[in-house]
């Protein structure tokens, strides 16, 4: 049986997305590694500690010791587009420290499985590089500035297609990788237009499950048949929770504003509610021990906000917050989590 190979990246900020992406992938394949990233010492030093069965850490150190010239232009960008730049070195890191590995697919770390992904693998078939289509629907084809592809989720087989393809990518984003968009080029994403017309073996995921995401989510039908997870007639694989950010400890802005005017009621029960509960889950597990997620400002100092402005400021502060939360949840781009939320479309392994 071939192992899953899959590869991500993250700093202390996203430890809850990160587990909760390594959740979901343990819940679909028997069979898999998942190598982390690690973009800060604390992320690795916390992670190292659970002694994850599958995963495979990876210190920012070792990354930049292997492929030498991500440090000769880290100073020159920002930290968003540094991290940006170590996606394809990442990868190729990845194919060559995993002997068994015969292919890798990068991640992003606020993606979840809701299933296997093996109709991936049977649909690509001999094909060398997999990428998903954004499917901005006709009112937001402008943001093709960004790319016609999403640089969330792609596949490279360790063949010269896959790797020639893979080598290109890491030197144009070593070349250029800013989070400024141009005509022909934006970070790490738009080279991907180019793939297809450049190398042969490139496949575009015809499958609406694949990299089902807030920009291409308004329209669909989602529904659940016999505990498994649909759009439209076909199975969804996995999301993708672009933008998706907490408010309040339990509030989170959906971040679909730009993308869809409102999700629909399936859309939320059946894909934010599971994943947002396995959210706070994750948080509660962080926060009871010093975790880099609580020292990296999740939780308010009370001392220093007391210590802020007058007590009617504060009052008065509070109150236009929790106005505007309620207008927000009123028009469903807030979302509040629940905790022991489960749906029958997704369970873990141990919950089956």
């Amino acid at each position: 049986m071939m192992k899953n190979c899959f590869c991500t990246l993250f700093d202390s900020r996203y430890l809850d997305r990160g587990l909760t992406l390594y959740e979901s992938i343990e819940c679909h394949c028997d069979n898999f590694e998942l190598w982390v990233l690690c973009m800060d010492e604390s992320a690795y030093d916390f992670l190292a500690s659970l002694s994850l069965q599958n995963v495979r850490l990876i210190t920012l150190d070792e990354l930049e010791k292997y492929d030498s010239q991500l440090k000769e232009v880290k100073s020159e960008r920002s930290l968003l587009e540094y991290y940006f730049t170590c996606k394809p070195s990442l990868s190729l890191y990845v194919l060559e420290k995993s002997s068994s590995a015969d292919q890798v697919t990068y991640v992003d770390a606020d993606v979840f499985f809701f299933s296997s992904p093996e109709i991936i693998y049977e649909k690509m078939g001999g094909e060398s590089v997999a990428i998903t289509p954004h499917r901005f629907e006709n009112s937001k084809k402008h943001l093709e500035l960004y790319g016609k592809f999403n640089a969330g989720w792609l596949l490279f087989k360790r063949d010269t297609q896959g790797l020639s393809c893979l080598h290109w990518w890491r030197e144009r984003c070593l070349e250029w990788c800013s989070d400024q968009p141009e005509p022909d080029r934006f970070a790490d994403q738009k080279y991907i237009d180019s793939f297809s017309s450049l190398f042969e073996g490139v496949w575009i995921v015809d499958s609406l499950g694949v990299n089902l995401a807030p920009w291409n989510i308004a329209g669909k039908s989602i529904s659940c048949r016999r505990n498994k997870l649909y759009v439209d007639d076909e199975r969804v694989v996995f999301y993708h929770f672009h933008s998706l950010r907490s408010v309040t400890d339990r509030v989170f802005n959906l971040g679909c504003k730009d993308y869809t005017s409102r999700l629909d009621n399936e859309v939320r029960h059946y894909i934010y509610q599971p994943y947002l509960a396995r959210l706070l889950r994750q948080r509660k597990d962080l926060f009871l021990a010093d975790s880099p997620l609580a020292r990296y400002g999740q939780k308010i100092n009370t001392d220093e906000a007391n210590s802020r402005g007058n007590l009617v400021d504060r009052y008065l502060k509070k109150i236009r917050f929790m106005i505007t939360i309620g207008k927000k949840l009123k028009k469903g781009e807030y979302m509040v989590a629940r905790q022991g939320v489960n749906s029958a479309c997704w369970k873990s392994k141990a919950e089956r």
